[in-house]
């Protein structure tokens, strides 16, 4: 399993080591998004569980539903950032990878979700380029660094 090494210790990314109190979101906020598809859900016998990348894609559709960003399309998003990854293989998801570069380095990273919900993982001296390219003239921008850095950062230090 890949390590995500943090300034504090290192922190194996499929561990289950933080729990819906760590999350900053309630009970039944994460029990609908499970429900719903947004999050993969534990053995249904035990306390819920998240990894650091469940915890930050946590932080993820917390923001993008701040922006009124609908379910379904999370879902969509979802399937394009998690695709080619598991945290039980060697091949990672862009989201995986994106998380664990932002805690090697706390760079500053956004997701940009056009109108037709093709969605982009950019570092911010990307992110003009990004933009400029970009053929849609509605998009949503997210900062990421913005969504992960409080929570993260606490969690960092535990």
């Amino acid at each position: 399993m890949k390590k995500i090494h943090t300034k504090n210790q290192d922190k194996d990314s499929g561990q289950k080591l933080y729990y819906i109190r760590d999350t900053q979101e309630s009970y039944r906020v994460i029990n609908h998004w499970s429900m719903s598809g947004l999050l993969d859900s534990n053995d249904e016998h035990k306390w819920r569980s998240f990894s650091i990348v469940d915890i930050a894609w946590i932080k993820t559709i917390a923001a993008l539903r701040e922006v009124d960003v609908p379910i379904k399309k999370i879902a969509v998003i979802k399937k394009q950032l998690f695709k080619g990854g598991s945290s039980t293989s060697t091949s990672f998801s862009i989201f995986e990878n994106t998380v664990a570069r932002y805690l090697e380095s706390r760079e500053s990273f956004y997701l940009i979700l056009n109108k037709t919900g093709d969605v982009t993982l950019t570092e911010e001296q990307e992110l003009y380029q990004n933009l400029k390219n970009s053929t849609s003239r509605s998009l949503v921008l997210v900062s990421l660094e913005e969504a992960w850095h409080p929570l993260l950062n606490d969690l960092d230090k535990k």
